[in-house]
Formats: C-alpha cells, structure tokens, sequence
C-alpha cells in the first residue's frame, strides 16, 4: 500500500505542478485581456 500510494502521489505531484503552471498561464491571459480591454474603454471616452 505504500508504495502504491508513493507513486501515486508522485503523478499527482507532477500533474499539480502543471495545472499550477497552467492555470498561472491561464490566469495571466485573462488579465492581459482585462487590461488591455480597461485601457480601450478609457481611451475611448
């Protein structure tokens, strides 16, 4: 059971690290967008 768990927390592990890294993106990318967005709306009035 152990062992079995060991390995299975290792893929977890792996997996977190790139939902992290891609949600991080993700996130990014929406506030890029908001900005840029936020920006067009001042400029435009």
């Amino acid at each position: 059971m152990p062992s079995d768990f060991k390995s299975y927390h290792a893929i977890l592990c792996t997996t977190w690290s790139f939902y992290c890294h891609f949600f991080v993106l993700v996130i990014a990318k929406m506030c890029f967008f908001l900005k840029e967005d936020c920006l067009k709306e001042n400029s435009g009035r």
